[in-house]
């Protein structure tokens, strides 16, 4: 760190480049490289690294000290990805001035500059902040959290919690160090304030709950036994003044269905009603601590967040410090970006990667989470962290928490929003793909009192199948085992989206209509594992024939004299099966893992091909001397609806892509998605079509 003292001349006009950190200064002029953002209530201002030197060589000693800051940082060594644009961000009322490099949706890190507390009266446009704590139990680390609690039960009425309530089990913690850990049934006991843990499991906790041992665990756990994210939680929730901890793995009945299945339904409440959620962000799995100083080993993001420069100059005021600090826009600073970007992803906590704590996440009242970086408090009205910054301080999944939203239009986006950030984490048994989201569910049902299929709300069913796998994501083969229909997103593995509904912006004319949409489930568990499903659907079908692999594990589909490009869901692969006319045919499916089936791009190898004029491969017409190239592959293609856009009648048009099902033949399996941008509906497609219904599995 510099402390060096100097007392250079400063301009009496403000500088034109940095304003001199004043919003007022910069916010006025027509410039085309100043732009005011309302909803952030910030003024964006775009700058190269050469107009900083070029002002700080005229005098500038906030450009001098920015062009130093870039260049300790290392922010320059992204060059080569960012180029050396960045942007000064000047916060309109609360924040301070901060640098983003690049383009501020990708950036992975951000400049903050602040001053000491003793300074408060010497800057007007920076201000004072305290530095992150470097020991989360220690006064300064425990001032935060309580200063989060005051504001919130004082203050937010959406956060208050009429009635307290307890899970069926919860760990009696006490109160000091040398207290003894126990598990409880609370069904004797007067509810009390509890805190719950959302944490990753690793590959196998080392201790939990089961059937043989649960007489054990309510005598008392040796606290050697217990791993170091427990052990980080029970220290924390202790120095918080409450005694009661709810852990999944030890509060649950891990070898019991029954209890699972039960306590599952329950997660709602759980996390609703927890006092607080503690979220160890950091930690990988429940071996590793979450809390400083045990953390180990400290990441590089929690060295970049202390003072990387600071300096003392001179303004009206007299000698005035003013500090930079390099932060990582994670947690509460992380923001979404398109799927189909090549640039590689900001840091991201382990924790916002597992398919679970997304539930934890959005239905806690009140959520602590703990990162490599910083501590960051949110709750139904507000959002706080160390650092004190507000970037990228918007609901991740709309502006209103999910208690908050009541249309039934907002609440199916809001659901969107939620499948897409839940497909892209990993869930350690396939078969937990609809019970990790099943909470969620609940709410949202209470809500628009729709039916649930596997993932799919019946009320917005058409809508609910234009999910499709981004050409960015990798596909793989479909699961051995039966998690969830084709038809739905949660038959595949792997990140989906719903980018053909364009959020709502353009209205959907549905071409096809869902007779009859059901899954069978189990008694006690609604709304998750599935053991089969069935989507009757009645439209425009064609058929056409498979005949070539295309970019993005994408397939060519030959429609009469038309060529419609699709997203495969899965790996292909072929089956042969009796079509209506009682012959048999070669059909496209989904290659299940377990298949030793070809797969369809080595299958179209095999076969003979040929180059058309237009640059797609097609079959040669078979002959009577060779039967190999009289195998073709079937598929169907039922055009779902469109979304009228622009002028002069353009439209995309969003295809179901069917093969026969190769595990029930008798009925079709859903194999992708396609759209197709089209000025008139007098398409080659559209004239082969005939309407039909068709069953889907």
């Amino acid at each position: 760190m510099d402390d060096q003292q100097k007392t250079p001349n400063r301009p009496r006009d403000p500088c034109p480049c940095c304003f001199d950190f004043n919003p007022d200064l910069a916010a006025p002029g027509p410039a085309k490289d100043v732009r005011v953002d309302s909803r952030e209530s910030v003024v964006w201002i775009l700058r190269d690294i050469i107009q900083f030197e070029s002002a700080a060589s005229s005098n500038c000693d906030i450009c001098s000290f920015i062009v130093k800051t870039i260049k300790v940082s290392g922010l320059l060594g992204l060059e080569s990805k960012m180029g050396t644009w960045m942007y000064l961000r000047l916060p309109i009322g609360q924040g301070n001035p901060e640098i983003i490099l690049g383009d501020p949706s990708r950036s992975e890190m951000f400049l903050q500059f602040y001053t000491d507390y003793s300074q408060r009266e010497a800057w007007k446009h920076v201000k004072p902040l305290p530095e992150i704590c470097e020991d989360h139990l220690s006064r300064e680390g425990l001032d935060f959290i309580n200063a989060c609690f005051d504001k919130c039960v004082k203050d937010h009425k959406l956060c208050k919690q009429v009635i307290p309530s307890f899970p069926t089990r919860v760990l009696d913690i006490g109160s000091n160090e040398d207290d003894p850990v126990r598990l409880i049934e609370t069904k004797a006991i007067t509810a009390e304030k509890y805190v719950a843990l959302s944490y990753c499991w690793g590959s196998n906790p080392s201790i939990k709950t089961l059937s043989g041992n649960l007489e054990d665990m309510k005598s008392g756990i040796a606290l050697d036994k217990l791993p170091a994210t427990y052990l980080d939680a029970i220290a924390l929730t202790r120095k918080l003044g409450m005694k009661y901890l709810w852990i999944d793995a030890l509060c649950i009945i891990q070898d019991s269905q029954a209890d699972w299945e039960k306590e599952c339904t329950k997660m709602a409440d759980t996390y609703a009603d927890s006092y607080l959620t503690i979220a160890a962000s950091s930690s990988t799995s429940v071996t590793s601590h979450f809390l400083r100083p045990q953390l180990e080993p400290l990441p590089r993001a929690a060295h970049d967040q202390r003072p990387i420069y600071s300096e003392w100059m001179k303004n009206d005021k007299g000698q005035v410090l003013l500090k930079a600090r390099l932060m990582h826009t994670t947690g509460v600073h992380w923001k979404w970006r398109p799927t189909h970007t090549t640039d590689q992803q900001p840091l991201v906590e382990p924790l916002t990667q597992r398919g679970w704590t997304l539930q934890e996440k959005i239905l806690a009242t009140r959520l602590l989470s703990i990162s490599a970086m910083e501590m960051a408090w949110s709750c139904k009205e507000a959002i706080f962290c160390e650092c004190s910054s507000n970037l990228n301080h918007l609901r991740e999944f709309g502006g209103k928490p999910l208690s908050q939203i009541s249309r039934r239009g907002e609440t199916f986006n809001f659901w969107h929003k939620v499948i897409e950030n839940y497909s892209k984490r990993k869930l350690t048994q396939d078969g937990d793909k609809l019970p990790a989201i099943s909470a969620i569910a609940a709410i949202v049902q209470q809500k628009i009192a729709s039916n649930y299929v596997a993932g799919l709300w019946t009320d917005n069913i058409e809508l609910d199948l234009l999910w499709r796998r981004p050409s960015s994501s990798r596909v793989q083969a479909a699961n051995s085992s039966y998690i969830a229909p084709s038809f739905g997103w949660a038959s595949i593995t792997g990140e989906i989206d719903y980018f053909c509904f364009r959020n709502g912006k353009w209205p959907y004319e549905k071409a096809a209509k869902v007779l009859e949409v059901s899954a069978v489930t189990g008694p006690d568990a609604p709304l998750g594992r599935v053991s089969q499903s069935k989507l009757t659907i009645q439209g425009p079908v064609a058929m056409g024939y498979v005949v070539a692999r295309g970019p993005f594990d994408g397939y060519a589909i030959r429609l009469g004299s038309a060529c419609l490009w699709f997203s495969a869901d899965t790996n292909l692969s072929t089956i042969v099966a009796t079509g209506s006319n009682g012959e048999s045919e070669v059909s496209v499916c989904r290659k299940r893992r377990e298949h030793d089936r070809l797969d369809l791009a080595d299958e179209l190898k095999r076969l003979d091909q040929k180059r058309s004029p237009g640059g797609v491969q097609h079959l040669t017409e078979p002959t009577t001397t060779d039967t190999s190239t009289r195998k073709v592959i079937r598929c169907w293609v039922m055009r779902l609806g469109g979304f009228p856009f622009g002028d002069k009648g353009k439209k995309d048009i969003e295809w179901m892509v069917l093969g026969r099902s190769a595990t029930q033949p008798e009925y079709f399996e859903r194999v992708g998605l396609g759209s197709l941008e089209n000025r008139d509906e007098d398409t080659a497609v559209i004239s082969l079509e005939r309407i039909e219904t068709v069953t889907v599995v």
